[in-house]
């Protein structure tokens, strides 16, 4: 990967971070875990107090936190959490590596709070482990953070990490306002081979509003292999009435392309239209329980505007004008869904705590379903995606 002195053969975001940091990789001859557990803390606390630390992408402060509370309590001996049993770099124990595990967030998050249970019920093996629930989302991010990615994106998030401040303590809560409901937050990723955008095929007038060839956007994949235009949601969300937003949704033609390609609007939401373009387009929807309209656009006529009735996902929204425009549209009840950003991220905020069904819906993968917990502190939930085979 022509990176200095790097003998080690793993290509993990948490090997990037070992790698810019200089962590201590492998114990010593005869060093017990607990010790090279030690020498490691001792190699954060010297970084930390200088601020130098670096993290990479795929290795936030949240992954970090979690790696602190993988390795055990630093000022009592006693609490010794994961690293007594999976000592790096393998962390292996038990069945395997920690490195193949193949999990998803949800997984992750039953396995660590199933052990936690273990240690509550006074089991022995269990005994040095003392996770508290504000610490499960780390140590899931962290685990995430050992999936391989290749070795020219190895490179990358050697060149990519930044310098970050870990120890900045979090803003305090305003004792006279309402308390923050939990947050639910993940990362779509997409797993193999990434697929080659292909030109899209535009007439003369739209591709003269471009300065370079535009590719299609069915599937976009992000530097870290995150996943975007992914519509997540709560398919059984919390009781209760939930007003639809008085700022409209928007949904722009721009370049012979709509802009955003995958959004979700609120059932009695405005939905306004817009043509940026110096010719006609239209806005047909393909919807069922919704009524199926089709609104012509001229050039330099006034923004359209639209609401729906029912809840329905996800409604396709085609330009007959421009045979290769398409967009994506869900029609909620409730406010528990997000798209996922250029690296595949998204964020669910006033969650209550509880048990839900977590869906994420791709146009060209479908549909994938987990179950989570969200408790107090909020939780994370991580999708894998691949191209179905034909």
């Amino acid at each position: 990967t022509g990176i200095h002195r790097l003998d080690s053969p793993k290509r993990a975001p948490f090997d990037a971070f070992v790698y810019v940091n200089r962590i201590p990789d492998k114990a010593r001859e005869g060093e017990s875990p607990k010790d090279f557990a030690g020498r490691i803390h001792g190699r954060l606390a010297n970084q930390e107090g200088r601020i130098q630390l670096k993290l990479p992408p795929g290795m936030d402060l949240t992954a970090y936190l979690g790696f602190k509370s993988f390795l055990g309590s630093e000022g009592n001996p006693l609490i010794s959490n994961c690293m007594a049993c999976h000592s790096g770099p393998e962390f292996s124990a038990g069945k395997g590596s920690l490195r193949i595990h193949n999990k998803t967030g949800a997984e992750l998050q039953a396995i660590i709070r199933g052990k936690m249970a273990k240690a509550a019920g006074g089991d022995q093996a269990y005994a040095g482990l003392e996770i508290t629930d504000t610490e499960v989302a780390g140590l899931v991010s962290f685990l995430q953070s050992l999936n391989d990615v290749s070795d020219k994106r190895f490179r990358d998030l050697v060149l990519e990490a930044k310098v970050t401040d870990v120890t900045k303590k979090p803003k305090p809560k305003n004792t006279e306002g309402p308390e923050p409901k939990p947050l639910l937050n993940g990362t779509i990723r997409f797993e193999g081979p990434h697929p080659r955008r292909s030109p899209i095929h535009m007439d003369e007038p739209s591709r003269k509003l471009h300065k370079t060839q535009p590719l299609d956007e069915s599937v976009l994949i992000g530097k870290s292999g995150g996943l975007a235009n992914v519509f997540v949601y709560i398919k059984n969300p919390p009781a209760g009435e939930y007003k639809p937003p008085t700022k409209p949704a928007i949904l722009d033609q721009q370049g012979s392309i709509f802009n955003p390609r995958v959004q979700g609007v609120r059932v009695g939401q405005e939905l306004l239209m817009k043509n940026g373009d110096p010719f006609i387009h239209n806005v047909r929807s393909l919807s069922r329980k919704n009524r199926q309209f089709n609104i012509a656009q001229p050039q330099g006529t006034p923004e359209r505007k639209k609401t729906f009735d029912q809840p329905e996902g996800p409604i396709t929204l085609k330009c007959d004008f421009h045979r290769w425009m398409e967009a994506h549209l869900w029609v909620m009840d409730h406010p528990f869904y997000a798209v996922t950003n250029a690296e595949g991220e998204f964020e669910i905020s006033d969650l209550p705590p509880g048990d839900y069904e977590i869906a994420a819906w791709h146009e060209k993968m479908g549909e994938q379903i987990q179950k989570v917990t969200v408790g107090k502190e909020g939780s994370v939930s991580n999708f894998k995606f691949r191209v179905q085979s034909e």
